[in-house]
């Protein structure tokens, strides 16, 4: 199970752990569908956050202007309903600390 954990204060702040064990490794499409929201997350806010990406265990932290709040935000939707729909592979709690 990926465990992702969404913060807002004092900083935007999202961490993955885990694996989501949908399938093999290599054909695991939950796995793939959160890769591919965290990797544009981070590809858009290079040079602004503090990024780690290694598989079962990443974060992106940063302060976000509007327009980055925007993406992130939107990034994070995609992740909650992933979660919503695959609950045995991903688990999504949002706080603000």
């Amino acid at each position: 199970m990926i465990d992702i954990k969404f913060s807002t204060k004092p900083l935007h702040k999202l961490t993955l752990k885990g694996h989501a064990e949908y399938n093999n490794e290599g054909n695991d499409i939950v796995c793939a569908s959160v890769s591919a929201l965290v990797s544009t997350l981070a590809i858009y806010l290079d040079g602004k956050a503090n990024i780690r990406l290694n598989a079962g265990d990443s974060s992106i932290e940063c302060e976000v202007t509007e327009c980055d709040k925007a993406v992130f935000d939107a990034i994070v939707v995609g992740l909650e309903v992933l979660a919503n729909t695959y609950k045995k592979n991903l688990r999504f709690s949002r706080g603000e600390g």
